[in-house]
């Protein structure tokens, strides 16, 4: 008769190296987690301060084209000057005014900030682009139309 090798029980104490996966797999998911976190903040820090940006510019092409309107007076002949009037959009990012807004009264000129018309430095927003402008027909330059004031629809 032969004996069949007796085979040994596994101890209890033998480990396998399961607990130390599942650890490494938790601080793992841990860190992805914090490093995730880290960059959405620093993504929304960066979204409010080209919010502010935005917020600065748009307030002073406001005060600019207030007070390139509050700058206009009446011509000696008074055949191009219409007081109250704005500028027509810059049809590029040099800042020059289009001479005349050419859209049908339907619908209003799109372009960039006249700057240079106004008279004011490069105005861009948070992403660094040059200011959009979009001129309604009542308020744009026109010869033979009546002046622009508070009374204008």
């Amino acid at each position: 008769m032969s004996r069949k090798p007796l085979r040994h029980p596994r101890r209890k104490n033998q480990q396998h190296g399961y607990a130390m996966i599942i650890m490494l797999t938790v601080f793992a998911l841990m860190s992805s987690y914090f490093i995730a976190l880290g960059m959405s903040r620093t993504q929304a820090e960066i979204n409010i301060e080209r919010d502010k940006q935005t917020l600065q510019a748009l307030q002073a092409a406001k005060a600019a084209l207030i007070a390139y309107v509050g700058a206009q007076v009446s011509g000696t002949d008074g055949a191009n000057d219409q007081p109250g009037a704005l500028p027509c959009p810059s049809t590029d990012e040099a800042g020059q005014a289009a001479s005349t807004c050419s859209v049908s009264i339907n619908y209003a000129p799109v372009g960039r900030f006249p700057w240079k018309t106004i008279g004011t430095e490069t105005l861009r927003d948070g992403s660094g682009q040059v200011l959009w402008y979009a001129l309604s027909s009542n308020f744009r330059k026109a010869s033979g139309t009546t002046v622009i004031n508070g009374d204008t629809q």
